[in-house]
């Protein structure tokens, strides 16, 4: 079976904030990123030898040196049952750079597709509970879910909090995963599932050329329509497994995100 990631990258501007709670720059959170992902796909090439994984870096305009590092980090990870290639967006901006992932997954994907950006940092078994609990929800429930790895505590402080919302939790390996009925446009699932919601993914896509001061709704009455129309079952692990480094609000409270970050390698000290 095939798992394709369509990673959007940039390390020169920021959409939504400038400053992230890391404190870097965001070249360096960008690395950060590209390492714990190729590291968390590593841990499943290593425990699940049914699965090839293809990898592709689709760049916005990143500094040469960033670029560079990509292509680095790239040959590194591409070995037996893994690709990682590098490619720069045909368009600049956010909107062109997540519609070319969108549209490499619908064209290129198999099996399994995940679309995501390079300010989250994944712990190194992340994919592999993913994959997993996707697995389990398929035999158990007989669905196809959409999966992602972040818990994201704006919604439980202040879209969640105090209602009612009725949601099953379910018992995975190694912790437990909650319903949702918001995401972000990264999210692993299936290809068949995937595109089946090539409407929502446009109609996302259109919104972004909303001036940001103007955008009050965004997911809410695009992506998550998956989820309150259309019965897609979303989920995501109450201990995140991959964290989105933006700003304070993001920041996981139960979660200590500096021990995360020292635990990425540097490409240097890498050692399959």
């Amino acid at each position: 079976m095939h798992v394709h990631y369509a990673v959007q990258t940039c390390d020169r501007t920021s959409w939504q904030i400038n400053n992230r709670y890391c404190g870097t720059d965001k070249a360096t959170l960008t690395k950060k990123s590209i390492t714990s992902l190729l590291i968390s796909i590593w841990y499943v090439h290593e425990r699940a030898k049914g699965f090839e994984h293809h990898v592709r870096i689709i760049d916005d305009n990143s500094s040469k040196e960033t670029q560079q590092f990509f292509h680095d980090i790239a040959k590194l990870f591409t070995r037996d049952r893994i690709t990682v290639e590098v490619v720069q967006t045909k368009n600049t901006g956010i909107k062109n750079s997540i519609k070319e992932c969108y549209d490499w997954l619908a064209q290129e994907g198999k099996d399994f597709v995940y679309q995501i950006q390079d300010d989250y940092l994944f712990e190194p078994s992340a994919i592999y509970e993913i994959m997993g609990m996707f697995f389990q929800l398929k035999e158990q429930v007989d669905t196809e879910a959409v999966v992602i790895g972040f818990n994201n505590p704006i919604c439980w402080g202040i879209d969640y909090a105090n209602r009612p919302t009725p949601r099953t939790i379910f018992m995975g390996e190694k912790r437990y995963w909650i319903q949702i009925y918001d995401v972000a446009c990264t999210f692993f699932t299936s290809k068949n599932q995937f595109i089946k919601h090539l409407d929502l993914y446009e109609t996302f896509l259109n919104l972004l050329d909303k001036p940001l001061g103007e955008l009050k709704e965004l997911e809410s009455i695009s992506l998550n329509y998956m989820f309150t129309k259309r019965g897609v079952l979303g989920v995501c692990p109450i201990e995140s497994l991959n964290l989105h480094i933006q700003d304070e609000q993001d920041k996981d409270p139960y979660i200590d995100w500096k021990l995360r970050w020292d635990n990425v390698p540097h490409i240097d000290d890498i050692k399959f």
